[in-house]
């Protein structure tokens, strides 16, 4: 897999990640992420690709969260 394609793999499965556990590396996704990741996991045949994938979408969305919190008073529901 390439930077590009794994860039692009992760920020996808973003918006659909509804909950994310660093510690266990365990993601949980919509409907629509699981079908994504279960298709990212055929497309990747390398397991060491797909530990890659995996680790660098949690690495991303755990840093957009603490960012988000960062950037947004507290006031401000979403």
């Amino acid at each position: 897999m390439t930077n590009h394609g794994l860039a692009q793999r992760a920020y996808a499965l973003l918006p659909h990640i509804t909950n994310v556990v660093p510690e266990d590396n365990l993601m949980e996704f919509t409907h629509q992420g699981t079908i994504l990741i279960d298709r990212y996991q055929e497309e990747l045949h390398d397991d060491k690709d797909f530990n890659l994938l995996c680790n660098y979408t949690c690495h991303i969305w755990s840093y957009s969260q603490k960012e988000a919190k960062n950037l947004i008073p507290e006031r401000v529901v979403l």
